[in-house]
């Protein structure tokens, strides 16, 4: 187990080495594009990863199971964007929006949500005592605040008077997505709080700040669109390092689930071995 930790968080250090050295040391090298393609795509890769490590734990048979493998496929459809999306940019030199890349981004977020939903459903069982209402009260204004801010940003600011009408279209689509992500993960947080701790927690935790940080690099998106496309100042590399971080948040927080029954499972078995032997 120690030796599979260790081996993801090198992992991890060697993607943020990569992704510190493509996107803020040398960004206008001949490889840079490149190096920053590859890190854009192995982060979701090894989120999708995680994904199906912990699947192979839970099986596909129990509850769990099926829940996560929902969520996994959400985020699998976000990585098959990224490859289309650096496909288009690097390989055929077209502009990648609109494009099918935004397709398997926008779907993606269906299957995300509905696992996420699904979650909320599961959890409720577990929840060992409600929040107060204050707590709760303040959650969900935090959370209008959000949806707030994604209705103006990536909704009402989306519409540009020299877009078409399907990048306009497509461009709103993203902040309703948005939005429908910010009510799941307020829900979430909410009977994760109300679960009063426990070891599933944390990896929730991680899951979530992987949320947050692709609904900060969305917004930030919607909001320094030209910059971001330009390549302006500082705002593409810490847009993309957000959406990195995004995805290896949410792979160390599925990575952590498949630990957690790893060893439950290694402890039922080495009290069962010990039992037997005792009965001898």
């Amino acid at each position: 187990m120690i030796i599979v930790h260790l081996t993801l968080w090198c992992w991890f250090i060697a993607l943020a080495v990569m992704t510190l050295w493509s996107y803020w040391l040398v960004p206008t090298s001949a490889m840079a594009e490149w190096w920053q393609a590859v890190v854009y795509i192995l982060a979701p890769a090894t989120t999708v990863a995680s994904g199906l490590v912990m699947l192979k734990e839970y099986g596909l048979r129990s509850l769990p199971g099926k829940i996560f493998l929902t969520i996994t496929l959400g985020i699998a459809g976000w990585w098959v964007g990224e490859i289309l999306w650096t496909y288009y940019e690097l390989i055929a030199k077209t502009d990648p929006f609109p494009s099918l890349a935004d397709l398997f981004y926008l779907v993606g977020y269906i299957p995300l949500c509905g696992g996420l939903l699904w979650e909320l459903q599961f959890l409720r069982h577990k929840t060992r005592k409600p929040l107060p209402y204050t707590t709760r009260l303040l959650l969900v204004l935090l959370g209008i605040l959000f949806s707030g801010v994604a209705l103006y940003f990536g909704v009402v600011q989306a519409i540009k008077p020299d877009y078409s009408v399907l990048e306009n279209v497509v461009a709103m689509i993203y902040g309703v997505a948005d939005i429908a992500l910010v009510i799941m993960g307020l829900v979430v947080i909410i009977v994760t709080i109300e679960m009063r701790g426990g070891k599933f927690v944390w990896p929730w935790w991680w899951f979530l700040f992987g949320l947050l940080c692709t609904f900060v690099a969305d917004i930030g998106f919607a909001m320094f669109t030209k910059q971001y496309e330009t390549k302006y100042a500082f705002y593409k590399p810490t847009l993309d390092t957000l959406w990195i971080v995004a995805y290896l948040g949410m792979a160390y927080g599925l990575a952590r689930f498949g630990w957690l029954i790893q060893s439950a499972r290694a402890s039922i078995v080495t009290s069962s071995k010990r039992t037997t032997l005792e009965g001898r």
